[in-house]
């Protein structure tokens, strides 16, 4: 059963959410990168690759702990979140287990902070 949530929440999900939401972060994305929000840091413009992914690397590590302490917190995320706390046994598969709308949730809340701070796209995709 892991192997499978392993598999769908990986890559299938992955795959599906990337369709589904590219007109959404079109619109998302016009609106972050206007000038009437200040949010955008500029940081593709200014820090070196490198400098980039430690410091995205270190945000992400954070927001995604910030998410799962919500996890926790929030009686609806929590619903979606105890699927990961249902393993009997953790290895390395078990770990991995999510239910999809957890993925959802993680996805929409990371988004918008790293679209904000402007990374280069090889950084974020490195890091996925």
């Amino acid at each position: 059963m892991d192997l499978i949530y392993v598999i769908f929440n990986g890559h299938f999900l992955g795959l599906i959410l990337a369709w589904i939401s590219q007109p959404l972060e079109s619109i998302l994305n016009k609106f972050l990168y206007s000038q009437h929000l200040t949010l955008h840091f500029q940081l593709s413009k200014s820090w070196s690759l490198i400098g980039q992914f430690i410091f995205a690397f270190l945000l992400i590590d954070f927001v995604q702990w910030g998410i799962h302490n919500l996890m926790h917190r929030i009686p609806w995320f929590w619903e979606f979140h105890k699927v990961h706390h249902s393993i009997l046994q953790l290895d390395w598969l078990g770990s991995l287990r999510f239910h999809w709308v957890e993925v959802v949730i993680y996805k929409i809340l990371q988004y918008p902070i790293l679209m904000a701070f402007g990374f280069d796209y090889k950084v974020l995709f490195i890091i996925a």
